[in-house]
Order: structure tokens, then C-alpha cells, then sequence
């Protein structure tokens, strides 16, 4: 069988990230995370608990950015952010 096709329970998620059952029913509940419902039952395919611990996850960067760099960086989204305007593309 396919493993993309069997689901991983809500507590069975609990323990593989760590998050408690009850945060993830409520975001469940809510509409907020993709998940698989059946008759009450809450549960993930492989793909659905991938893209959840991916949405959370926090890239670390090697260097911390420089004064000149994060100047030059907000520089330029300054640029682009007035030349959207003058296009009315907002």
C-alpha cells in the first residue's frame, strides 16, 4: 500500500512534533491546518503533517545581515514598494 494513502492519528502527531493534541484540534477545528475528518475523528496523511511542520519551521541564516546590507535591503524595498504605487498596481 501506498504511504501517502494511510492516515497518522492526532495523538500520534501530538508525540512525533511535540505539540499537545488539544492545540492541534483546535487549529484542526478551526479551519487552520489541512487535516483528514471523519465522523469526529481527526487525523494527517504523510503529505498534510509535512507541509504542517514545514509551515513552522524557521530558517536559521548563517551571517547575521550588516547595517550597510540591511540598509540597502530596505533601500530597495522602498523602490519597489513606491514604484508600485505610481504604477496604481495596489
Amino acid at each position: 500500500m501506498d504511504d501517502d494513502r494511510l492516515l497518522i492519528s492526532l495523538a500520534e502527531v501530538a508525540k512525533l512534533t511535540g505539540w499537545s493534541e488539544r492545540s492541534l484540534l483546535d487549529d484542526c477545528r478551526a479551519g487552520l491546518i489541512a487535516h483528514v475528518c471523519r465522523k469526529g475523528s481527526y487525523s494527517f496523511t504523510r503529505k498534510q503533517l509535512d507541509a504542517l511542520i514545514e509551515r513552522y519551521t524557521v530558517e536559521g541564516t548563517a551571517e547575521p545581515e550588516s547595517a550597510a546590507e540591511r540598509e540597502a535591503r530596505e533601500m530597495e524595498e522602498a523602490i519597489r514598494y513606491n514604484r508600485t504605487l505610481r504604477r496604481g498596481a495596489e
